[in-house]
């Protein structure tokens, strides 16, 4: 006789989104693995990545019903993780751009390529971004503009300025992430259905 067939994702989120709490205990063997290396391959730390994991998977039995089904919530947890650790490492730690207008922490998961290659992926990124994320990244980080000159260029004020550029670079740096993992093209692919 066979053992039952292991429900599969959509029949446990389904599950969740009606109040069967149950169900995400088994999402969560399923993919606690996963969100750990995924965050371990950003921070190189164990104990960080647990930690982060752990955050991860709370954020997403918090926010399942924000889960649309257009990807596979391997996939959803994987851009959760990724950015999520991306955020706590851009908060603890200075985030700065090299001239070339490469993100230094887009770095850390990039060590097998040179910095022509980075700075390809990067460069073809940013020029991806809408018209006024991409001449906010330019003008602050490759041509070294205050954020004084950025207020009266874009007419906003500063906290405006701080806050856009901050979230730039945390998608910047979840799509170089993603590009490295799944390839550019990949990531390119996602821009023509946005």
């Amino acid at each position: 006789m066979k053992a039952p067939a292991a429900p599969s994702d959509d029949m446990l989120i389904a599950e969740l989104k009606n109040g069967v709490k149950s169900a995400f205990g088994q999402l969560y063997t399923r993919y606690s693995k996963l969100v750990f290396h995924r965050c371990l391959s950003i921070c190189k730390d164990r104990d960080l990545a647990f930690d982060l994991s752990q955050e991860v998977m709370l954020k997403a039995w918090e926010n399942v019903h924000q889960f649309r089904g257009d990807s596979h919530f391997s996939t959803w947890l994987y851009v959760i993780a990724t950015r999520h650790t991306l955020l706590y490492l851009s908060r603890n730690k200075r985030f700065e751009m090299d001239s070339s207008g490469v993100p230094d922490e887009a770095m850390v998961t990039s060590d097998q390529m040179d910095a022509e290659e980075t700075n390809r992926i990067m460069l073809t990124l940013i020029h991806r971004l809408p018209e006024q994320e991409r001449q906010l990244l330019l003008l602050k980080y490759q041509q070294g503009e205050s954020i004084e000159t950025l207020e009266r260029t874009f007419n906003l004020s500063a906290s405006a300025i701080k806050m856009r550029l901050k979230r730039s670079r945390e998608r910047l740096n979840a799509l170089y992430s993603l590009a490295l993992t799944y390839g550019l093209d990949q990531v390119l692919n996602i821009f023509e259905v946005m």
